[in-house]
This record gives structure tokens, C-alpha cells and sequence, in this order.
């Protein structure tokens, strides 16, 4: 098996501009089957300046990607995506194991993130020619469905973890105990250089090893070693079973009212939930127009919408004032 594992880093938030935001790149390049691994990692120039929040977050700062002078009033030449030699070489590793049938892209909340950031700064949508694992998504499976729980070990039931980002996982799961064969050479071999990165948050080689460390000994194991099954679950929506967030985290999604499921629907853009909730609110004959009302993004997840507009309103919906987003 063949695992290219990349992390960005961005100068703002999506939603925020149109604009490149990539500001740093890291990659981790692993082939399995000949115990062979390369990272590399490099400041990339974004179309925009750093943002305040986005500093506090990943540590860059405007001096790192040549927007501001140092102390000496020197201006860095950091490159743009096009320039970067780095950002080439990983753009060049996908294209040249894309068609392999044992090469799979790895990330945490690639699709909702890092997928949009690369695009932008590429020109072109490329992971939608990879096959791709984001272990984000195999979380919200693992700990959010009942099917996902039954692969997890039984001692771990009664203590569920409390989020599901990449940070909490890793003191979750204890990965550190298992990030020291890194370091002891035993996993990969990317050099010291990167090694010493481990002990910064959110570093480039600290967060994919992180990565790369939850999917080998966590997340593998878990699934049987059935990369394709971690595939499919991926790439395709997720019937949740409880919220994974919000004041309702935790508690079994069928068992709220269609009252404070619409109020919920009103406050998502989690797609996965949108789906859920919209599944559960048409069995429940709560009319489109009241569903779609509620989240316009859940269009596309009712059936025969057209078929239903005659649909009765339950009268515990009939007379709410939906919240508005």
C-alpha cells in the first residue's frame, strides 16, 4: 500500500475570500510494501496576509511567508504554489500513483478543508481523481453510529472521547506512546531534523505523524485492516446515529422531537447530520417546505420532493417559529 499524508496550513478561513489561503504544505510519502518514507514540508506564499486568528492557530506569521520584513528588514522569498518546489513534488507524487489501486490520499477533515485549500492554490480539483481516507469522517463513524461502535473495543465504550478533532484524539488514544517509535526510528524514517518537530502542536510533521500513527495502530485495526471499507465509509454520507456536537452531543438523534430537530437542522452545516436529520423528519412526514425552511442544504437529501408538499405537518411543528440561521 502506497499512503500520501499532507496537512496544510492557511493565512484565513475559507469563507473569508476566494483567494489562495494554502500558507504551508507538509506531506508524508509512505510505501508499506518496501518500508520506504519520505516528508517534506515548506512555507508557501498565500494570495492573502496572514489573519490574526490564523496565526494563533498554526503559529505563522507574516514574516514567515514574506509579507513582512524581519527585524533586519529583510522580506523572505517564499514561493507561490506554481513556484514551490515542494508543492510540485507532491502534486507530482499524486498524479504519478493516482491509478494505482493501492494508493490512497490520508488526511483529518481533508474533505471539509484541506481539499478546498489545495484546490484554490492548484487551479483544479486533483483529489477528486484520488482515492481518499479522511479519518475525520471514519471518527464521526467510529463514535457516532451504532455500527461504528461495535468495532471499537468494549473497555472503550464507557468512555467515549469528547471531541473528535485531530488534538483530542492523539492525548485520547494515548498516541504518544506510539509517536516514540518514530522517534526511535522504528516507523518511518524521515530524519531528525522533522523528528524534533513532535514536540510542537500543530507542526507540520507533528500533526501527519499524528495521522499517519491514529490510522496505522487505531484506526487499521479497528476496520480489520479493510482500507477499503475505511474507503467507502469516507466517501459516502453517514447515517449518525447520536449528534457529535452542539448541546445535544451525544444523545441519540431519533429520539428528539421534529420540533427541536428542525430548531437543530436551522443551526448545522454539518452534512452528515443535515442528511440524518432530513431522513428522519420525512418518515416523520414533516412537510418539505418546513424541512427545507429550516436548512436549504437539505434539498437534496429528500426524496421525491415534489411527491411530498402534500404531506400533513405534525401539529408539534405546525405552530413553531423555526430559528432562523
Amino acid at each position: 500500500m502506497k499512503l500520501m499524508i499532507f496537512d496544510t496550513e492557511t493565512a484565513d478561513k475559507l469563507e473569508n475570500t476566494n483567494k489562495s489561503i494554502l500558507a504551508e504544505i507538509g506531506y508524508l510519502f509512505v510505501d508499506t510494501d518496501r518500508n520506504k518514507s519520505f516528508f517534506e514540508y515548506s512555507y508557501i506564499k498565500p494570495e492573502v496576509p496572514m489573519s490574526p486568528g490564523a496565526s494563533v492557530v498554526n503559529n505563522i506569521t507574516n514574516v514567515d511567508v514574506g509579507y513582512e520584513p524581519d527585524n533586519d528588514g529583510n522580506i523572505k522569498n517564499i514561493p507561490s504554489p506554481t513556484e514551490s518546489p515542494v508543492f510540485k513534488r507532491f502534486v507530482g507524487g499524486i498524479n504519478k500513483y493516482k491509478e494505482h489501486e493501492d494508493f490512497y490520499v490520508l488526511g483529518f477533515n481533508i474533505d471539509e478543508f484541506d481539499n478546498e485549500v489545495i484546490k484554490r492554490a492548484l487551479g483544479y480539483d486533483i483529489m477528486s481523481q484520488v482515492k481518499r481516507i479522511d479519518l475525520y469522517r471514519l471518527s464521526k463513524y467510529l463514535y457516532f453510529t451504532d455500527e461504528g461502535k461495535n468495532k471499537l473495543p468494549s473497555e472503550m465504550l464507557n468512555n467515549l472521547p469528547e471531541s473528535i478533532s485531530l488534538q483530542y484524539l492523539k492525548y485520547y488514544n494515548k498516541l504518544y506512546k506510539d509517536i516514540n517509535k518514530i522517534k526511535r526510528g522504528e516507523i518511518l524514517n524521515v530524519g531528525e531534523e522533522h523528528v524534533k518537530q513532535l514536540e510542537i502542536p500543530h507542526s507540520a510533521f507533528s500533526d501527519i505523524a499524528s495521522t499517519y500513527v491514529l490510522f496505522l495502530f487505531y484506526y487499521n485495526n479497528y476496520f480489520e485492516q479493510d482500507v477499503k471499507k475505511m474507503f467507502t465509509i469516507s466517501n459516502s454520507p453517514i447515517k449518525l446515529d447520536y449528534f457529535h456536537y452542539g448541546y445535544l452531543k451525544g444523545e441519540r438523534i431519533e429520539k428528539q422531537s421534529s420540533n427541536k430537530l428542525l430548531n437543530f437542522l436551522t443551526r448545522t452545516d454539518d452534512e452528515d447530520l443535515i442528511g440524518t436529520i432530513a431522513e428522519i423528519l420525512t418518515e416523520r412526514n414533516i412537510s418539505p417546505e418546513v424541512i427545507l425552511r429550516a436548512n436549504e442544504n437539505s434539498a437534496k437529501y429528500i426524496k421525491d420532493l415534489t411527491q411530498k408538499t402534500s404531506h400533513k405537518i405534525e401539529k408539534s411543528v405546525k405552530d413553531t417559529t423555526l430559528i432562523k440561521r
